[in-house]
């Protein structure tokens, strides 16, 4: 069996090797008398992924028969001998290979990317998939996160898998979420955070090895003949070992075999590798399809290994676990709080939430992020062009134009999945200025820089009462009129002036007030975010927007693929070492970049389309991404904070 995979840093070569990780010893069970992975990288890349994953890649014997052949092909030239995919406008040399792989995450020259990436959330009741609880466990006891999916004993081993928990679908091969939350592992603590060395390099990326495709492919050494083909239709689209294990292949026990030339001395480290079946004598290999790949297998195991373990006691681990994790916890609360009393939470009622959390609890933030703020910082803030530039770039000039091409795929493509005027509104959401409560709170919330936070959304939305309609105007023909003076009291008053009030009791003994309870006001920062997220599902959860089930449904699949997106987009283009951002600047500009305002866009979108009879349509999305923006913020809030810590 031989696997062309991708460049390291990719989804499919990392789960072709967690595949390999589980699958290797049941392979080798059924007669594959080798089995090899070629990585589209350079050999410290491959070294460190399949350290990454726990790949088993020690050769003990001459046959090679115990583990898998980890070999490099860094400009992926035997993958496209093999004929895999190229992705996305393989021959434009003028656009660039990140462009072309942000296509691909939307299925453009990788149709499957996007059913295999909903499935991962929504599983399947019929193919059993082992390996993905074997992985998620290699990353628990790594420390990846999330964490709190499999419950593990001393030795690594899976006591309690808490997907099959599950009400109904529990019971499934396959459970919802289950992958879903594997992939959220990988990209975070393997790909993202691991980017650097990971990474193809210039030569390879103008190789096309960013958008390439892998493959596999099983050869029957009996009769001469590839048995099993596979290349890969998308991202995360990779072979289905099951469907290998099951195939009438191994019947007989046939295996299959790579030749290993390594006598020319002068090769050194370079091996080639005849892929094919031994000739009439037997004496050599007859080279079917011949390259040059590096070897790494001698001299370079990998060894299993664990995570370390700490024993606490039950009670300091409890409470270790609920401080750790207050936020994602506050947060299922508060949902769940939501979903039993709506009509507590919702605007207007008893208990006044619009008043006390979006007013008093929204001023006390601003308040301590004042406080907290020294004037040098903001001053830094405000003066680094480059990085806000690019933020305000993002916000209304590459997050619109990714709405138009995804609004206009839909349409032309997929006609059916959503109507007209939710795909308008879709358009409208994406041209909105950035938020201000989430973005500061949750970079508050991470440790990142708050006074870029807090310019860029000042910047954002004054700036929004411009740059929003006339996108707007470019997009729709409308002629539109703002309540200019309205919108700009309401920032300052909301804004500017707690702010500035915060400053000022910086010069007197507040500030070492703060600096000595400054735990304390975080968590405070953090439960009037909760306070939030609770009156907007509540809000949610009583209203409703008169759609039908199927299109909410294809918003809700589709609108946190879109935020999700977005986010990690944002992340790994301002943590390129080239723009030289520190990592609290990285984790703010990402919340800025990829957050849409539903404060600013409501207003804006009634005053726009007032009487027009698709305004509900027009507001959907944004109302509905609202929350969502919450939900996975919050939840990619411990992560933002470990990388922030690290660095420091």
């Amino acid at each position: 069996m031989l696997i062309f995979g991708t460049y390291a840093a990719d989804f499919n070569a990392i789960e072709y090797a967690q595949r390999l990780r589980y699958y290797t010893p049941e392979l080798q069970k059924k007669g594959v008398g080798k089995i090899g992975i070629i990585f589209n990288c350079e050999d410290e890349s491959a070294k460190k992924l399949v350290d990454l994953v726990d790949m088993p890649c020690d050769v003990s014997s001459s046959e090679a028969n115990d583990s898998v052949m980890l070999m490099v092909d860094p400009l992926g030239k035997a993958g496209r001998l093999f004929g895999v995919g190229s992705g996305w406008r393989p021959d434009d040399g003028e656009m660039s290979p990140y462009v072309k792989l942000f296509g691909m995450l939307f299925g453009l020259g990788a149709w499957a990317t996007l059913p295999a990436v909903i499935g991962g959330y929504i599983g399947n009741p019929f193919t059993p998939q082992p390996w993905i609880e074997d992985a998620m466990a290699v990353g628990i006891t790594k420390g990846r996160w999330p964490d709190n999916a499999l419950v593990l004993d001393e030795e690594g081993e899976v006591i309690t898998n808490k997907f099959t928990e599950l009400p109904v679908v529990g019971t499934w091969e396959r459970r919802p979420l289950e992958l879903a939350t594997l992939r959220l592992q990988n990209m975070l603590d393997i790909s993202i955070k691991n980017w650097k060395e990971l990474a193809p390099k210039d030569a390879a990326l103008e190789a096309g090895v960013l958008t390439q495709l892998g493959g596999c492919i099983v050869f029957d050494t009996a009769k001469g003949e590839p048995v099993f083909e596979w290349k890969d239709p998308g991202i995360c689209a990779v072979a289905n070992f099951e469907d290998i294990l099951e195939s009438s292949v191994f019947a007989n026990g046939n295996g299959f075999n790579v030749g290993i030339d390594r006598s020319p001395s002068s090769l050194q480290k370079t091996s080639t590798l005849f892929l094919g079946h031994p000739n009439a004598s037997g004496a050599r290999w007859k080279p079917a399809t011949l390259f040059a790949v590096r070897d790494l297998t001698e001299g370079a195991a990998v060894s299993l290994r664990g995570g370390d373990r700490s024993y606490k006691s039950i009670v300091e681990r409890a409470n270790a676990f609920v401080s750790n994790n207050f936020f994602l916890i506050g947060m299922v609360v508060a949902v769940a709080a939501a979903k039993l009393f709506p009509e507590l939470g919702k605007n207007g009622s008893i208990v006044r939430p619009e008043l006390f959390i979006g007013k008093y609890g929204v001023t006390v933030i601003f308040l301590l992020s004042g406080i907290s703020l020294k004037l040098e910082e903001l001053t830094k803030a405000a003066s680094n062009v480059k990085l806000n530039g690019l933020i305000q770039t993002m916000t209304f000039g590459a997050f619109p134009l990714a709405g138009l091409a995804l609004t206009t795929t839909i349409e032309r493509f997929l006609p059916s999945l959503l109507p007209k005027s939710l795909l308008d509104g879709l358009l409208i959401m994406t041209c909105l200025p950035t938020t201000i409560n989430m973005c500061i709170l949750l970079t508050s919330a991470s440790g990142g820089n708050v006074a870029t936070a807090l310019c860029n959304t000042v910047i954002s939305n004054m700036a929004g009462i411009f740059i929003t309609p006339a996108l707007l105007l470019q997009f729709f023909g409308k002629s539109i009129e703002l309540p200019f003076l309205d919108l700009v009291r309401k920032l300052v008053n909301k804004v500017l002036l707690p702010v500035g009030i915060g400053q000022v009791l910086r010069m007197t003994p507040v500030k070492d007030v703060y600096a000595k309870y400054t735990i304390f006001f975080k968590r405070l920062q953090e439960i009037v975010l909760l306070g939030i997220v609770w009156n907007a599902f509540c809000n949610a959860f009583t209203s409703g927007l008169g759609l039908e089930v199927k299109h909410a449904a294809a918003l809700l699949t589709m609108l946190p693929l879109l935020h999700v997106g977005s986010l990690a987009s944002m992340f790994s283009f301002f943590s390129l070492k080239e723009l030289n951002f520190s990592p609290s600047e990285v984790v703010a500009a990402t919340f800025c970049g990829a957050h849409k305002t539903l404060a600013f866009g409501l207003p804006l979108i009634n005053t726009i389309f007032e009487g027009n009879p698709n305004l509900a349509a027009y507001c959907a999305p944004i109302m509905f991404m609202h929350p969502l923006q919450l939900v996975i913020g919050s939840l990619l809030v411990p992560y933002f904070k470990s990388t922030v810590g690290e660095s420091d």
